[in-house]
């Protein structure tokens, strides 16, 4: 699906979405003297519909011709893993990893299904991941309702000399449980979806 939206200065919004209607790339196009841009951030979702990639305007290229990449169902054009539209080593690519299962428990910290497990930032899709945030989970039942509050957060500090952290930049990937997000909040801590610099 694609919708376009013409704000008053000219400049064009355009979005692709799946069959889900999850926004899969977003355009921004501007017309300045005569010279047309187009900026493009592109989001790809596991099969559960998660976000697990959010490629900067940077990594996406785009074609002059956005007919060029309607072709193709997942728009860039993926061909054994490697995307045509998306730079193989240049501009901030930010990934998110989820739990395909339930581990914890409410003495034992562990995964659970659908909630973020990790996140890493990667130049290009084929940049190397650098892990910068992992989080662990418990599950508490009473009172007729379950609850998975955060048990932890680990931040883990850049180590190489490709330096990729100055690039995260604050971006809600998933809403999560808002307990876990208050709970988390009031004691100073980052919530396990966001990625903040």
């Amino acid at each position: 699906m694609k919708t376009t939206e013409t704000r008053p200065d000219g400049t064009e919004r355009i979005t692709y979405a799946n069959a889900r209607l999850q926004p899969m790339l977003e355009v921004i196009s501007t017309t300045d003297g005569g010279v047309t841009r187009q900026e493009g951030t592109y989001t790809r979702y596991d099969s559960r519909g998660l976000p697990i990639w959010v490629a900067s305007p940077e990594a996406v290229s785009l074609p002059a011709n956005l007919a060029d990449i309607e072709r193709y169902p997942d728009l860039l054009n993926e061909v054994a893993g490697n995307f045509q539209y998306i730079s193989d080593t240049s501009g901030l690519i930010e990934v998110t990893n989820y739990a395909t299962a339930t581990t914890a428990t409410a003495t034992l910290a562990g995964s659970v299904d659908r909630f973020v497990s990790c996140t890493a930032v990667m130049r290009g899709d084929r940049g190397t991941p650098v892990t910068q945030d992992a989080f662990t989970y418990f599950v508490q039942s009473g009172g007729g309702s379950t609850v998975m509050p955060l048990a932890s957060s680990t931040t883990y500090p850049n180590t190489t000399t490709t330096d990729v952290t100055p690039l995260r930049r604050l971006r809600l990937t998933s809403p999560g449980p808002l307990h876990v997000l208050a709970d988390l909040e009031a004691r100073g801590g980052s919530p396990p979806n966001q990625v903040r610099d």
